[in-house]
């Protein structure tokens, strides 16, 4: 679902994956920054319907023309290693909970992960408790 407004715009970024965001036709959890060339060359399903655009141009020239020009941008942020842990470390409860496919990269894994801060599957449910 997507919200009305006109104007596309966030200066603070997390994954897709944060806020259940799969891959179009695999489920895996959406870990492309959404400024990157990989997102924006990615099939989005339509927001009304279950139809596949090929790509984000597409997507939002149909469903969302008020958001284009969509900025695109490939360069490595301080940031990015910040959401990697965030993302490694959160993972489990937003997997169970938006049913996605576990996409994580093996190297994401082994370079943030921490036993000590990692949330268990059940750390959703807890909160809402």
């Amino acid at each position: 679902r997507t919200d009305k407004h006109t104007a596309h715009r966030c200066s603070h970024h997390l994954l897709p994956a944060f806020n259940g965001w799969r891959v179009a036709g695999t489920c895996e959890a959406a870990l492309d920054a959404c400024r990157s060339s990989k997102n924006h060359e990615a099939p989005k399903r339509s927001d009304y319907s279950d139809h596949l655009f090929p790509n984000l141009q597409e997507y939002l020239q149909a469903e969302h023309p008020e958001w284009l020009p969509f900025p695109k941008e490939d360069r490595e942020l301080l940031a990015d290693s910040v959401l990697k842990a965030a993302w490694v470390n959160c993972r489990a409860p937003l997997l169970a909970r938006y049913d996605m496919v576990d996409s994580t990269p093996p190297e994401w894994i082994q370079a943030y992960e921490e036993s000590q801060r990692k949330l268990p599957v059940s750390a959703v449910d807890a909160a809402e408790a």
